[in-house]
């Protein structure tokens, strides 16, 4: 490799590359604002919304027990503290903002570094196939912290392209730079920042700082094409890189134990090299949505337009931007094969961010004496790109899974005696970032705020009486990995990651089926968690299925809904003779109880008990629970909620039903009617009372008298 001070290109930027630039830039923004926030959060980005709402000590404890440092949770967090993003306020478009800025900023970085080691219309060509770069957008629209690891990686570049730039210009008696003293230092501090920053958002920054290190070490200690060059001082730069790990070493102790002790599940399977190749040469091009949902044409095409980079007239620039991006990638892969998997597509945006150069530089090389071919080229990669985007936002393949839809629908469905079992537990973040809290759209909220405890930690009653959900508040049971090493989560109860056995497994499921009624499973990664199935095994034979949601998604998320022989138990169907009433002729209500003391903005919820006759076709029923205000004239109607509580009832002596009834937050305080309809769906009748006491024979007063207090 020649020296690289040789390859810098400082010249004044033109007015028309300036505008061909902006031009880039303004088709980059309108790209990567496309359907951003469009869909739900996957697991991976609720962690970070999760880890970004807590207070800074208890989200840096939280990061030193998972996989990845603090850093980009941090920025989340002062971003999140200035524009607030809640359900209802843009949450998954606000806080994918930090993701487009950093990827926006990729744009510049990459012209600018383009424009020193090659060309400006290099530069200007590879700013345009960022922009429309499918690879690129993904990242740009995912709240996670790629583009800022990638964005910090380019700076480290700059850094170390404009340090050498200004040792060299020192040096040389022909190019004097009075200056050049001044740009060492600010060149190196920006290198030192960059690197720390980058070690504190992803640890796979790492790989890139080596392979920095190693072609700034082959730039000083490779032969001398003349006895006279001189060689670039080394010093400065070992110090900018002490000065790096200087600021990063108060996360080094957790970073080692991390590495050496890993706290989670291993997920990642043995390395296929093929696939690697495939995967990260095809992304280079169309990312990970490529068209025909098949990798290795797009591979190919891209490996031919790094190969004609190669070829023809050394550049100097090709060897460093080709160690940039790839460098890293046999690094990992190294040690994937050698030691730990540690190889996935998303972790080489790292350093394929700069891969638009490679194919910058080799369509210009490919079609530089024919300005026409230069411009097919260009075309058929901007309109293989734009395939990809269409298969990226409009493909089910590439959907994430809908998170927000599920959880909504559950917090909808939750009643007082449901117990929430999330397998694996580590996926509770979704359903804590998606579970509904005021305001609302309709202004009401479906439930308390869940509180969460360990399946482990069930049947310990200390466990129990710190959680105290109570009755009315969902409780998340977080499962563990069945039968897992005992090394996952150090042993540390406030970990997101535990061991459990299946002897452990099963004495606490049997515990949450005598305490609840119904169990709401949330299936996300339960193969990794439990992979002999012994919780859906056990939910199978002890419980009875009513529900089973399949929602669209990569990572096949399912909601089911189980009763468990606590259902149908009589201590759980509580009767009142005093308010014995029969719906037509065989449908009687036994008895019934309620929210205690409801607030305005809350969900009243009133448990009821049946009798079903043998003729009655309960598929066909429903309820309608309503609220009336009792201020003089007419009652006027306050809320109302109809439901089907019959379908899937199979018991016809005894079958016990949940309603609710979600209240306005503009409910005033004040002493309302509760009241019970219930009618044929067919027709829209309702089934008469026979009793007196019922209103217009068809209402049934199920509380005369119940008081409804303000918000808090």
């Amino acid at each position: 490799m020649t020296r690289l001070s040789h390859t810098l290109n400082s010249a004044p930027i033109p007015n028309r590359a300036r505008w061909m630039a902006l031009g880039g830039i303004l088709l980059a923004f309108a790209l990567r604002l496309h359907r951003l926030g469009a869909e739900s959060l996957w697991y991976d980005e609720t962690v970070s919304v999760f880890l970004a709402r807590q207070s800074i000590p208890e989200l840096i404890a939280q990061t030193a027990r998972d996989i990845h440092p603090p850093g980009y949770y941090l920025l989340l967090h002062g971003w999140g503290w200035l524009v607030q993003p809640s359900l209802t306020t843009g949450l998954e478009f606000l806080y994918a903002w930090p993701s487009l800025f950093w990827g926006m900023l990729l744009l510049p970085l990459i012209f600018g570094i383009g424009r020193r080691l090659f060309s400006m219309r290099v530069a200007w060509v590879a700013l345009w196939l960022t922009a429309v770069n499918p690879y690129h957008i993904w990242y740009s629209q995912e709240v996670r912290m790629y583009t800022l690891g990638a964005g910090l990686g380019l700076l480290c570049l700059w850094g170390a392209l404009r340090y050498r730039s200004s040792v060299a210009s020192d040096q040389s008696p022909t190019r004097p730079n009075h200056n050049s003293l001044f740009s060492v230092r600010h060149s190196l501090f920006i290198y030192a920042i960059a690197a720390a920053a980058g070690l504190y958002t992803l640890y796979y920054f790492a790989f890139l700082l080596i392979a920095l290190n190693l072609l700034v070490f082959w730039q000083h200690f490779a032969p001398r094409p003349s006895p006279l060059a001189t060689r670039p001082a080394i010093l400065p730069w070992l110090l900018a890189n002490g000065a790096a790990l200087l600021l990063w070493s108060p996360w080094l102790p957790t970073f080692w134990r991390q590495m050496t002790d890993p706290p989670v599940p291993p997920w990642r399977g043995a390395l296929d090299v093929g696939v690697v190749i495939q995967e990260s040469l095809a992304a280079l091009l169309v990312g990970q949505s490529p068209p025909l949902e098949i990798l290795w044409p797009w591979a190919a095409v891209a490996l031919i337009l790094i190969g004609i980079a190669l070829t023809g007239p050394r550049q100097p620039g090709v060897g460093i931007a080709l160690a940039f991006v790839f460098l890293p990638l046999l690094l990992i892969v190294g040690i994937s094969l050698t030691l730990t998997p540690l190889y996935h597509i998303r972790y080489f945006f790292t350093y394929a961010a700069a891969g638009t150069l490679l194919l910058a530089f080799g369509v210009d090389r490919m079609a530089s004496r024919y300005r026409w071919l230069h411009a097919i080229t260009l075309a058929g990669i901007v309109l293989l790109s734009s395939w990809s985007l269409n298969e990226f936002w409009t493909n089910p393949l590439y959907r994430a899974d809908d998170h927000r839809a599920a959880v909504t629908e559950l917090a909808a469905n939750w009643r007082p005696g449901d117990a929430v079992l999330v397998n694996a537990g580590w996926a509770y973040t979704a359903l804590v970032v998606y579970w509904p809290t005021p305001p609302t759209t309709s202004g009401i909220q479906p439930a308390d705020k869940p509180e969460r405890i360990r399946l482990l930690d069930y049947t310990n009653a200390r466990s129990l009486e710190e959680t105290n959900p109570g009755d009315e508040t969902p409780l998340l049971v977080l499962g563990g990995s069945v039968d897992g090493p005992a090394s996952l989560g150090w042993g540390l109860a406030e970990s997101d990651f535990y061991p459990i056995s299946a002897g452990e497994t099963v004495a606490a499921l049997e515990a949450v089926a005598d305490r609840y009624t119904r169990i709401w499973h949330y299936r996300l990664y339960d193969t990794v968690s439990d992979p002999a199935g012994l919780v859906r095994g056990w939910l199978d034979a002890h419980t009875t299925q009513r529900l089973d949601l399949p929602y669209p998604g990569r990572d096949y998320l399912r909601v089911q809904l189980f009763e468990t022989p606590a259902f149908a138990s009589p201590e759980n169907c509580p009767q009142s003779p005093e308010t014995t009433v029969t719906f037509g002729d065989e449908l009687t209500l036994r008895g019934a109880s309620y929210t205690a003391a409801p607030r305005a903005g809350s969900t009243l919820y009133a448990t009821l008990c049946w009798q079903i006759g043998e003729d009655v076709m309960g598929e066909n029923l429903r309820t309608s629970l309503r609220l009336y205000g009792l201020t003089g004239g007419e009652p006027l109607l306050i809320a109302q909620k109809d439901e089907a509580p019959f379908l899937t009832s199979t018991t016809r002596n005894t079958h016990r039903t949940a309603l609710a009834l979600p209240l306005p937050a503009d409910t005033a305080q004040g002493s309302y009617q509760l009241e019970l309809l219930v009618y044929d769906a067919t027709t829209g009748e309702p089934l008469p009372i026979d009793d007196p006491r019922a209103i217009v024979g068809q209402r049934w007063p199920l509380v005369e008298r119940i008081e409804i207090a303000d918000r808090p």
